[in-house]
């Protein structure tokens, strides 16, 4: 698919979850958000990965980072206005939300790290620099703000001491906060024990998202997958529109991606992986396109014969 039609039915997706949207800046194949606890001093998952896109809206705050959640039907939007400053410190985007909590992004193409930060901190020094539209309102006098970032590195200071070389090589502002989180521990070991990680074939794959199926044809997926019974015969259509593929061939070529996607994780109820394997079909473009692409190698390799 060419990138322009590609671009375009992304764009589709997204605004069906925000119909603010207005036009796609950059995006990257897989995306993980972790935010972290103060008390644990440690970094946690929030519960949402997948493709992540940089997005322009029509009106106000124009900015945001979208991250098409693949674990869940909640996704994940990062205004460019909800922070005050976001950097890169090893492989993880860091940045502090004007609510006071530290928060990464790991993105899994380290050149799409670096690229798309560059444009997010561009954009977000053009908000800064806009005069505010909001008229002045009477409100009771600000409480101080709680720099948690700085509450963290204080406390860390007091547990562990700071070698004398990186006091002195180390200018105050630019690395408080990356002396920080690698004390705090930032998760690679977790993210390198990932249940999933995508392929490079998929990185430039289109969005697709499976539209609301009647009841009947969910029934209909749903029997194959318990019992292996047919699918109910459609309404007629003409004979030059009849495209069945057998049962047999159709879990040819889903077994491999169903296969590689719990491959590592732990065994599943039989109702769990049905409701898995639904919950990737209905919204996981990624993983339609790579069926697609086994049907497509598989007609190549065998074609029907011809009558």
């Amino acid at each position: 698919m060419e990138p322009v039609a590609r671009k375009k039915l992304n764009l589709e997706v997204l605004r069906r979850h925000d119909a603010n949207i207005t036009d796609i800046l950059d995006q990257s194949a897989h995306a993980v958000v972790y935010k972290f606890d103060i008390e644990k001093k440690n970094w946690e998952k929030l519960g949402y990965e997948g493709v992540m896109f940089l997005t322009k809206g029509k009106c106000h705050p124009y900015f945001s980072l979208y991250v098409l959640n693949r674990l869940s039907i909640e996704n994940y939007c990062l205004h460019l206005t909800d922070f005050e400053e976001i950097n890169l410190t090893d492989e993880f985007i860091i940045y502090q939300t004007t609510e006071g909590e530290a928060c990464a992004l790991w993105l899994f193409e380290k050149k799409d790290r670096e690229r798309i930060l560059s444009k997010v901190q561009q954009l977000h020094e053009g908000i800064k620099s806009l005069p505010s539209t909001q008229k002045p309102q009477k409100s009771a006098p600000p409480e101080p703000k709680v720099d948690i970032l700085d509450m963290l590195k204080k406390a860390s200071d007091k547990s562990t001491p700071i070698p004398e070389k990186v006091q002195q090589n180390s200018p105050k502002q630019a690395n408080d906060l990356m002396n920080m989180l690698r004390r705090g521990g930032a998760p690679k070991e977790d993210l390198r024990q990932m249940t999933y990680m995508p392929e490079p074939m998929m990185h430039n794959s289109p969005l697709q998202t499976m539209p609301a199926l009647p009841n009947a044809r969910n029934l209909s997926l749903l029997q194959v997958l318990q019992s292996g019974i047919s699918p109910p015969v459609p309404p007629p259509i003409p004979p030059q529109q009849q495209h069945f593929l057998p049962q047999q061939q159709m879990m040819g070529f889903m077994q491999p991606e169903v296969a590689m996607r719990f491959n590592g994780r732990p065994l599943l109820s039989k109702h769990e992986f049905i409701q898995q394997v639904l919950n990737m079909i209905q919204r996981d473009p990624l993983f339609l396109d790579a069926l697609y692409e086994n049907y497509k190698s598989q007609m190549v390799s065998h074609p029907p014969p011809s009558f």
